[in-house]
């Protein structure tokens, strides 16, 4: 995994471009310049993380170890917007409007600055109010990557686009109240809240969920999202984003699990304009598997031969163990400590009997084999191979490839045609349908201008 994981990194971020942007129509002058704004915008917030940036390094790496060892990887792209008031107040002077929200005007006469003849007219009514000064805190996309346990996917989906064209979709995300309450009251950069008003009756249904094995075995038997059950505001919810096509057409919101609606119901294009109806998840693979909705996982695949390396090691151990710590052979029916005989490797231990060369023997056995190194060496190199990885093991266990330069460039080719068909197969399913995403929602929502200025 570490290696297939160094490969990825090598393959992303080999040159200081995080994205090559060309236009579709290379004797346009306007997309050219489009793709090169496009190109060093994204350039720029993928290789910032910060307060206007996205941690790509640690988003695809850790992309890359999920596809690795649950056979998938599902992100969300986003565009985080978040203000908070300072404080302070500023005036805004803006018409009086009457029961039509029309404006109103008053009368006035003012002399005519040639002929000082009073001349009447209109003027709108206007009023001053105190608005609260904001200070934009979040304002940049953002990639997600989701627990394949929160994720809900249709089982009759096609097995190479289920998060797209699966009849429903949904995810699971633990939130806290105060956190949750916060999120329904804020609005999106348009000004827009498509919240419902949910009382906390409703919002405390989502405290309970089904356990997830997935997480209990890989956090060693603990679940830490139920495990942190809080009174009060520190209490966490489960929050569900759901996406159902009926009829062709494609559907959208929020629930508290399967109990109730805390958002609208709208379409999938209007809740995500920028991405013309595509819903914002991208779903990948790091291993072939047809027909199969979550695939075989790679680290899966390896298990069986992991297995029989560890059994052999084991038992070479242990022979090696009683090779070192002859075997003990008492004499039956005489008073002597067995504890103490299981313990003669301590230095303190003290073995005492009434007639030691009778009583106790020790009987030497033989070590390992060399059958069992061999098999350990030929178990070694079938790993290497079906993980597609080239090492020295490789080389020690093909002595007469390892002869000559061509034989070493024929093993280590094969394994670099296996690994550079994985990394193609997690770079086309989801680096490359991530990055298109992250793409329209810049084209669509940056309004940053310092951004745009250096773009």
């Amino acid at each position: 995994m570490r290696k297939n994981i160094a490969t990825s990194a090598a393959a992303l971020f080999s040159t200081q471009d995080v994205v090559n942007v060309e236009a579709e129509f290379q004797d346009d002058p306007q997309q050219r310049a489009a793709a090169a704004v496009l190109k060093a915008d994204m350039d720029y917030r993928m290789t910032r993380p910060g307060k206007s940036g996205i941690p790509w390094y640690m988003i695809s790496m850790g992309a890359c170890f999920d596809g690795q060892l649950t056979g998938a990887v599902v992100s969300k792209q986003s565009w985080e917007y978040e203000e908070v008031e300072t404080g302070k107040f500023k005036d805004v002077v803006e018409p009086v409007l009457d029961a039509q929200g029309m404006p109103t005007f008053e009368t006035y006469v003012e002399p005519d600055p040639i002929s000082g003849v009073p001349i009447p007219g209109l003027r709108p009514i206007t009023q001053t109010r105190q608005e609260p000064i904001k200070r934009v805190t979040k304002d940049r996309p953002a990639i997600d990557l989701i627990p394949i346990e929160n994720v809900g996917v249709d089982p009759a989906a096609p097995w190479y686009s289920p998060a797209q064209l699966g009849r429903w979709f949904y995810v699971d995300y633990p939130m806290g109240i105060s956190d949750l309450r916060a999120m329904m009251k804020a609005t999106d950069k348009d000004g827009n809240n498509f919240w419902l008003e949910v009382d906390d009756a409703t919002l405390q249904k989502g405290r309970i969920r089904d356990e997830r094995w997935a997480r209990r075995q890989r956090e060693g038997g603990g679940d830490r999202y139920e495990d942190a059950k809080a009174p009060g505001e520190l209490d966490m919810v489960w929050v569900r984003e759901n996406f159902l096509r009926i009829s062709g057409r494609d559907y959208h919101f929020w629930s508290v699990g399967r109990h109730a609606y805390i958002s609208k119901i709208r379409e999938t294009h209007e809740a995500y304009p920028e991405l013309d109806g595509e819903r914002p998840y991208t779903f990948g693979i790091s291993q072939l598997d047809t027909h199969n909705v979550f695939p075989m996982s790679p680290v899966t695949s390896w298990q069986p031969l992991q297995l029989e390396l560890n059994d052999i090691t084991n038992l070479r151990q242990d022979t090696l163990k009683r090779s070192i710590a002859p075997l003990a052979i008492v004499k039956k029916g005489v008073g002597v400590d067995i504890a103490a005989v299981q313990r003669r490797g301590q230095p303190e231990t003290v073995l005492v009997t009434a007639n030691p060369e009778s009583d106790v023997r020790f009987e030497s056995t033989p070590g390992p084999s060399g059958a069992a190194y061999t098999e350990t060496s030929v178990n070694n190199a079938m790993f290497d191979e079906l993980a597609g990885v080239f090492s020295t093991s490789s080389v020690q266990s093909n002595r007469q490839l390892n002869e000559t330069v061509g034989g070493m460039k024929l093993m280590s080719g094969a394994a670099n045609a296996v690994s550079e068909f994985d990394l193609r197969m997690w770079i086309e399913t989801w680096v490359e349908p991530t990055l298109r995403h992250v793409m329209h929602l810049i084209r669509k929502k940056e309004s940053d201008e310092k951004v745009l200025l250096i773009a």
